[in-house]
């Protein structure tokens, strides 16, 4: 499961480097615990192989201090205001975690 997780922090971070193009499997409204399941998807794996997946990803946010459902916003109607405008993309903390994240699998 850490690859699957390696791989989608990779494949979210290029995504975000290159400008954040809107379209499958990634999208500039939805949050990375939707994106990891779209892109497992996409990709052909099994609903219980995303759902193992997208709980591990939850638990290293725990784990880092983080909220569980939340992670990078301080509460959830920034959440659903970056979701609305297509700015999931640009949040800081989001990008961050994500290159850091992936960096440790390398």
């Amino acid at each position: 499961m850490f690859n699957k997780l390696a791989d989608f922090y990779k494949a979210y971070s290029d995504w975000v480097a290159a400008g954040a193009t809107e379209g499958k499997p990634f999208s500039r409204h939805v949050g990375l615990c939707g994106s990891i399941f779209l892109y497992l998807a996409m990709k052909g794996y099994p609903i219980k192989d995303r759902k193992i997946t997208l709980e591990m990803m939850r638990a290293q946010f725990v784990k880092a201090g983080l909220d569980r459902e939340y992670p990078f916003n301080n509460q959830k109607n920034s959440y659903r205001m970056e979701s609305i405008n297509g700015l999931i993309h640009t949040n800081k903390n989001r990008i961050a975690w994500v290159k850091r994240e992936w960096q440790h699998y390398v």
